[in-house]
């Protein structure tokens, strides 16, 4: 049988929660900036940086 062609790049930490919040926001990078889940674990690293 075929090779399976998925793409298995592997992501860092951060980039992998901001990924995360832009498919939970719907795809919009604008409502992962202006998001109001502040109770949400992931919420201070949204942006793909870490906040320290």
């Amino acid at each position: 049988m075929g090779v399976n062609n998925l793409s298995t790049t592997k992501l860092t930490s951060l980039k992998a929660i901001r990924k995360n919040c832009i498919n939970c926001s719907e795809g919009s990078t604008k409502e992962v900036k202006n998001c109001m889940i502040t109770n949400c674990p992931l919420y201070i690293y949204r942006m793909g940086t870490n906040p320290r």
